[in-house]
C-alpha cells in the first residue's frame, strides 16, 4: 500500500471513528468500492487570514459556527484546485477542528491544515 493511500485511509478511519467530524467532511460511502483508492491531489495549511481570503473568493459568509464555515470553504477550495466532483478535504488539524467539541471550540483564526483527495476507480 502506498504511503499516501495509507495516510488517507487512516484519516478516513479516524474521521469515521469520530462521528462529529465525519458528519460534515467525508461521506461514509466515499471511495469504498472494491479496488478504488484515494489519491492526494493537493495539500493546504492556511492561517485565519488565508481562510478568509478563500471564503471571500468563494462567496462564503462567516457564520457563527466556524467549523461549518471553514469545512465549506475547504470543500470549495478543493473543488477549485481539483475540479472533480468526488474531491473531498481531509482535515488533519488543528485539534480544535478535529476534537469532539469542534462546533464550540474551533475558530477561523486557529487556521486549518489537511489534504484534498479524489477517489480513483479502476476502468470498467
Amino acid at each position: 500500500m502506498s504511503p499516501i493511500r495509507c495516510l488517507l485511509l487512516c484519516l478516513a478511519l479516524t474521521a469515521s471513528a469520530r462521528p462529529a467530524v465525519a458528519h460534515d467532511i467525508v461521506p461514509a460511502d466515499w471511495c469504498v468500492e472494491e479496488n478504488a483508492k484515494p489519491e492526494r491531489v493537493a495539500a493546504f495549511k492556511f492561517d485565519g487570514g488565508q481562510i478568509r481570503d478563500v471564503m471571500d473568493k468563494c462567496g462564503i459568509l462567516e457564520g457563527e459556527d466556524h467549523f461549518h464555515t471553514v469545512a465549506s470553504a475547504m470543500g470549495e477550495w478543493c473543488r477549485v484546485v481539483a475540479p472533480r466532483q468526488d474531491v473531498v478535504p481531509f482535515i488533519s488539524g488543528p485539534s480544535s477542528f478535529t476534537d469532539k467539541d469542534h462546533h464550540a471550540r474551533y475558530r477561523i483564526d486557529d487556521g486549518i491544515m489537511g489534504v484534498c483527495a479524489i477517489c480513483v476507480r479502476p476502468p470498467r
